[in-house]
């Protein structure tokens, strides 16, 4: 049972027909039907109620309306066309997919697929046609593959036309294509040899090909039968681009071109573009091609040229036969032809040269040079024609410096000219090792005296079993670990042991219950002397190597912490960027042996400066 209000909906209309208030009224209590919708109706009352149909009265005495929430089933009174309602922001929508479906027989004159009847919204009923727009595309067949349109009386009339599938072929010209009637374009078997598009504007034909697909070869036309041209695509588009000659540096041998008439692209020297500068027609200058610019200067002849000082003669230069009488002759001075000056070369003594008095020059005969007016054999060094590199060249000279250890060094010439081949000691940053030439760069000091055996392969010295210092900054590296510095003191020298053991046991009869303050207290006080016999640094000793020493006779990583942070700011800073280096080079492992190397090697200079007094 549930709480309603009887025949609402006709009420309602009767209500509204006799022009009577609204209101709310008392609940009638009804048996809920299957599909009855939830009792938000109105029936009249003394007050007016909302206009919505989704109300429940909780207390119709009082008149009390109350919204239901969205989504709740209500009664539609005006959209009969849809079976269910729902409530939506205080009005009862219809449920679209509840809508009436229509018989499409009942009008003659409407007959789908042009024409359909739906369900009138203001009746209920299904009275409403729609006819489609004449030229509407329709099916009426069942047949998918043919085409049909609307006409203007709503018939659907094939149009004699077929689907193609060519959209599908478009997209995939791979694949054959047909087109069933109750499905309509399906795909079929690959189609070898249809064209098609790689979506490479620079191949072509394209066509489609078993295992390989879409795909074409070069572009025909992408020669141009020229052969003074590299040929090729971009982008669809075909570049010719003509084949650049190297030109010569001297513009006067003419212009290396590509001949296009060749069998093959080679550059040559196109004759028509060699420059030959024309006579000048005049006796004491002459035209000649500057090869930096390809240009014909007008050069003057050498002074004391012969020439013709007669004018009538200029056109026939340098044929000494027009000027046969002697004030016709003359000789070239800065490009103008002088007269009357007859040149004295004639009359110089064998092997002498210098001026012809004539503004001219006597040269000499045979390649000879002239010194002072007496010629003389050209010297030419032998250190080429005898293959030498160093020592006397033959005419005064030096063939080349022979190179020794310390710079230039000419005593290695041998008397052939080779320079004899020395061996330079190399030991730069080295103490000890092999100096390259067969020799030791210095000898290392072990337990016993020296010992090339502790040489490192960077040349320097292994020096922890030597001395006490190595062996407390060795235990210094353990952080305390026991183990860790039994094995610095085993690998230590008999003397180091000793001194090592002297300050420790001084450390212990001080400190019996370790901790870094009373360890730096007893190195600076009664332990000092001890420390410094180990250490062989000057006291005091630097506060870095307090926490080297302090952390050295720790038995416990708290210890040797401690130690360090006990120590001013400065001396940590040189103690970390030691550290740093050793856990960069060695990890952060207990390998003593990685210690010692990179002590000696590339953590040095930060192992001195923290230990520098």
């Amino acid at each position: 049972m549930k709480c309603g209000f009887a025949h609402t909906a006709y009420f309602v209309l009767f209500v509204i027909g006799m022009g009577l208030p609204l209101s709310c009224a008392e609940p009638v209590c009804v048996e809920p039907g299957p599909e009855e919708p939830p009792p938000c109706e109105m029936t009249p009352f003394s007050d007016p109620c909302p206009t919505d149909t989704t109300v429940e009265p909780p207390d119709a005495a009082l008149g009390d309306c109350t919204r239901l929430d969205d989504g709740s089933e209500c009664m539609l009174e005006t959209a009969f066309c849809f079976d269910r309602g729902i409530c939506q922001d205080g009005v009862c929508e219809p449920v679209l997919d509840t809508e009436m479906d229509c018989p499409q027989d009942q009008d003659p004159l409407c007959v789908p697929p042009c024409c359909k009847t739906y369900c009138e919204p203001a009746t209920g009923e299904c009275t409403l046609t729609v006819r489609q727009q004449p030229g509407d595309w329709c099916n009426s067949d069942e047949d998918v593959c043919t085409l049909e349109k609307c006409d203007t009386e709503s018939n659907c009339i094939s149009t004699g036309e077929y689907i193609t599938c060519q959209a599908e072929m478009d997209l995939d010209p791979c694949s054959s294509w047909s087109c069933l009637p109750e499905e309509g374009c399906i795909e079929g078997p690959f189609a070898e040899g249809n064209a098609c598009d790689d979506g490479d504007p620079c191949t072509g034909p394209d066509t489609c090909q078993i295992n390989v697909g879409c795909t074409g070869g070069p572009l025909a036309e992408i020669d141009d039968n020229n052969i003074c041209t590299e040929d090729s695509c971009d982008q669809g588009t075909l570049v010719h681009e003509p084949i650049v000659c190297e030109q010569a540096t001297d513009k006067c041998l003419g212009v290396n071109e590509c001949d296009p008439l060749g069998s093959a692209a080679i550059c040559a020297i196109d004759p028509a573009t060699v420059i030959t500068c024309p006579s000048t027609d005049e006796w004491c200058t002459f035209s000649q091609c500057n090869s930096g610019t390809g240009d014909c200067d007008t050069l003057n002849e050498d002074n004391g040229t012969f020439c013709c000082v007669d004018e009538l003669y200029s056109i026939e230069k340098f044929t000494s036969e027009l000027c046969s009488e002697a004030n016709n002759k003359g000789f070239c001075l800065d490009g103008q032809c002088m007269q009357n000056c007859q040149p004295i070369c004639d009359s110089l003594a064998p092997g002498q040269c210098g001026p012809d008095d004539c503004g001219g020059f006597c040269p000499c005969p045979n390649g000879e040079v002239c010194n002072q007016g007496v010629c003389e054999d050209i010297c030419v060094p032998d250190c080429v024609a005898e293959g030498k590199v160093c020592g006397d060249d033959g005419c005064g000279g030096s063939c080349g410096d022979c190179m020794g250890c310390d710079g230039v060094d000419n005593g290695l010439c041998d008397n052939t000219g080779q320079c004899t081949t020395v061996c330079c000691p190399d030991c730069v940053g080295k103490v000890c090792g092999d100096d390259g030439c067969g020799n030791d760069c210095g000898v290392c000091e072990g337990c016993d005296g020296p010992d090339n055996a502790l040489c490192l392969p960077n040349g320097t010295c292994d020096d922890t079993p030597t001395d006490c210092k190595a062996l407390t900054v060795c235990a210094a590296h353990c952080g305390g670990a026991g183990s860790c510095i039994n094995i610095c003191v085993e690998e230590a020298c008999t003397s180091a042991q000793s001194a090592f053991a002297l300050w420790g046991g001084c450390i212990i009869s001080e400190c019996p219950v370790q901790g870094a303050s009373c360890i730096q207290t007893a190195l600076s006080g009664p332990c000092g002397d001890e420390m410094a016999s180990c250490s062989q640094l000057p006291t005091p000793v630097s506060d870095c190597f307090e926490i080297v020493a302090c952390q050295a006779g720790c038995s416990s990583g708290a210890c040797a912490e401690n130690c360090k942070f006990q120590a001013p700011a400065a001396a940590q800073s040189l103690y970390n960027t030691w550290q740093s280096c050793i856990i960069t080079t060695c990890g952060p492992t207990q390998d003593t042996a990685c210690w010692e190397e990179a002590d000696a090697g590339v953590c040095n200079s930060a192992m001195l400066a923290c230990l520098a007094p």
